[in-house]
């Protein structure tokens, strides 16, 4: 143990070691600089710098989602809701004009269904099918009213856009469904003192007839077309036995009522007043596309008489012989001359002087007393629509003085 000891001891103790030999001095050889070698790359950095990248791929694909949703709902352009403006009517369209709003940021845009039904005694009829381009949330149809009008009554317009939709109700009142003749107006040229058997339907040649016609938007005439009403061409036919007398037309008539005057006859007769109204501004098959009525009147033209003129021849004493002539009278059939030299003398004693038959001769002669004045009446009998007889008169004065 002791040997030990003193082993380590003499090992540690510094004060007990030999000198060491002195180290041979080497002669320095001048050696050449060294090139540095380039340090190799460091490795990519772990632990605190990875978690960094993570969150940064985090950060971009949450802006990725985020900018697409953005984008969709900027892009999107569904309509979420519908809404009508007051349609305007103007004179030959009407004008729609609709509202809607999107689900998305951007307006709405693109097509908008619409539909026009009619009501037909309570059963909604579909009458037209169309579209109204939307942009920026509004949208505009001018539509004829020959594109959809079957008849007056309520229309509905419906539109629809996905599932958004809305309805507006509108009532037309202007198309000419119906015509009345019924009450045509005589207003003849001849005064009423000459022709004491002439009644409203009977005329001479050559008197203005005027035929009066009313129109009506209401099938059961209970109101006239007193605003404004579609256009139609108006044709009028004046007939007597289907052969044509005169005609009327108007290509462009929007009147509630019609005077015409027509002059262009010749005869009696049972006359027919055809009316063709066609509406220009409904649809092709409208019951009113074209409105055809006939009304009948009877219209009797009275014959011309003419007894010639006046005559004056100075007698006092004695007859005179005057001679008379009828042919120049004019009636649409056979004339039959009644003459009558002296119409306040009452030769049948009938209590009637002025209605005596005294002759049927064209050309008659009659012997009076001179001093006198006398009146002659000429009657020309005319046939009668209904088989009777109509007469008119012409009176010759004689003055025998």
């Amino acid at each position: 143990m002791c040997a030990s000891e003193f082993q380590m001891g003499n090992v540690d103790s510094p004060a007990e070691e030999a000198p060491a030999e002195a180290a041979p001095v080497q002669e320095e050889v001048p050696q050449e600089p060294a090139v540095a070698e380039p340090e190799p790359a460091s490795p990519p950095p772990r632990g605190g710098g990875g978690r960094m990248s993570k969150k940064f791929i985090v950060l971009i694909v949450v802006g990725i989602i985020v900018l697409s949703v953005v984008g969709y709902l900027y892009r999107t352009s569904e309509v979420s809701s519908l809404s009508f403006m007051d349609p305007e009517l103007e004179q030959d369209h009407i004008s729609i004009q609709i509202r809607a709003s999107s689900s998305g940021a951007r307006d709405a845009s693109g097509d908008v269904d619409l539909t026009i039904k009619y009501d037909d005694d309570g059963s909604w009829k579909n009458v037209y099918n169309g579209k109204i381009s939307l942009s920026s949330n509004q949208g505009t149809i001018n539509l004829g009213y020959e594109e959809f009008v079957i008849a007056n009554g309520d229309y509905q317009l419906e539109i629809e856009a996905g599932s958004a939709s809305a309805t507006h109700k509108i009532r037309i009142s202007k198309v000419l469904e119906t015509v009345d003749f019924s009450t045509a107006t005589y207003i003849p040229n001849v005064p009423t003192s000459t022709d004491p058997n002439k009644g409203d339907s009977m005329v001479y040649t050559g008197d203005d007839i005027t035929l009066t016609g009313y129109f009506f938007f209401d099938t059961a005439k209970g109101k006239l077309s007193d605003e404004y009403v579609f256009p139609a061409s108006l044709t009028i036919e004046l007939k007597n036995g289907g052969t044509l007398v005169d005609t009327y037309t108007n290509d462009d008539f929007r009147n509630s009522s019609l005077e015409w005057e027509t002059t262009e006859y010749d005869t009696y007769g049972n006359y027919s007043i055809e009316v063709t109204l066609e509406n220009s501004l409904v649809k092709s098959t409208s019951d009113y596309d074209e409105v055809t009525e006939t009304f009948y009147t009877d219209l009797n033209v009275l014959p011309v008489p003419d007894a010639g003129e006046d005559y004056t021849d100075s007698c006092l004493l004695g007859d005179q012989t005057v001679s008379f002539d009828g042919t120049n009278s004019w009636n649409d059939g056979t004339i039959t001359y009644q003459w009558d030299f002296d119409i306040q003398d009452d030769e049948d004693g009938d209590g009637d002087p002025a209605n005596d038959d005294q002759s049927n001769e064209a050309t008659p002669s009659y012997t009076y007393d001179c001093g006198q004045e006398y009146t002659a009446a000429l009657y020309i009998i005319g046939d009668y629509v209904g088989g009777s007889d109509e007469v008119n008169f012409d009176l010759v004065e004689i003055d025998l003085r």
